[in-house]
């Protein structure tokens, strides 16, 4: 949800209605922020992206854990 640069919209009245909800990507570019408007099919790819790597993340996490208490295990031995 977000706001723009109209001073008489709706989005600046007392409440407000804010524009959106609209699905955005953000991300770091040669470090600076960049923020892209997907289209919602994009948007759809981009949640199914995500989970695929958080999945990815919480299998290396766990390999790194293993591979921890196997070298732990060879300490001990």
């Amino acid at each position: 949800m977000n706001r723009c640069g109209n001073l008489t919209c709706r989005c600046k009245a007392d409440p407000p209605t804010l524009h959106g909800p609209y699905p955005v990507w953000t991300r770091k570019i040669a470090g600076k922020t960049v923020t892209v408007v997907l289209r919602p099919e994009h948007a759809t790819l981009c949640q199914d992206w995500n989970h695929n790597m958080h999945n990815l993340d919480r299998i290396v996490r766990q390999m790194q854990a293993l591979g921890l208490q196997a070298a732990e295990l060879l300490r001990q031995s």
